[in-house]
């Protein structure tokens, strides 16, 4: 992927993006996205096809990414909107 391309979904969640965060939100989204990866790793090994229900945890992390930490341009929230039905 260029990284043109790769900027049209987004700013990457990376090592890079987070090191420039407060010591909060970087905990946020390590716990945000861990708990994405985590369902998806349930969801995929009980034979389920995406877009996937999230666990109303999941559901309310996922608001609040959206609502207090301007969650839309990051990359990872795009993908996210693709595998789960918020």
């Amino acid at each position: 992927m260029s990284k043109e391309s790769a900027l049209q979904r987004g700013i990457p969640l990376n090592n890079e993006t987070v090191s420039g965060m407060g010591k909060e939100e970087r905990a946020f989204w390590d716990d945000f996205l861990g708990e994405a990866f985590r369902v998806i790793q349930e969801k995929v090994s009980e034979g389920e096809t995406a877009p996937y229900t999230p666990p109303a945890s999941l559901q309310k992390k996922y608001k609040r990414a959206i609502n207090e930490h301007n969650g839309e341009k990051y990359c990872q929230i795009k993908q996210l909107q693709e595998i789960f039905s918020f």
